[in-house]
Formats: C-alpha cells, structure tokens, sequence
C-alpha cells in the first residue's frame, strides 16, 4: 500500500511541475505564495488573489 502512495505522490509532484504556474493577472503573485480564485473578464479566463479580490469588488 505504501508503494502505492508513494507512486501517487510522485505523480502528482510530477503534474504540479509540468503545468505552468497560475498567477494573479493583477499584482502576478503565483499560486505558490498566494491563494488564487478564477475569473472571467471580458472573455478571457483569468486569476486574482485574495489580496486583490476587494479592490475588484470595490472598484
């Protein structure tokens, strides 16, 4: 069972590293150091972080 895991988390670990970083399309913060929520603008699918999420709202 212990293999399997390990192999899971290798895998994941794998995928997290192959895909590029999400960042917030306002103060470019990566989700490595922020938590990021999706949006849309315009059309255009897009992130924000916690930090900037008020001044959306508030604009």
């Amino acid at each position: 069972m212990s293999d399997e895991r390990t192999q899971d988390r290798q895998a994941g670990q794998k995928a997290r590293e192959e895909r590029p970083l999400a960042r917030c399309f306002r103060c470019e913060v990566s989700e490595e150091y922020a938590v990021l929520i999706p949006c849309r603008s315009k059309g255009e699918d897009l992130w924000v972080c916690t930090h900037c999420l008020p001044q959306l709202i508030h604009q």
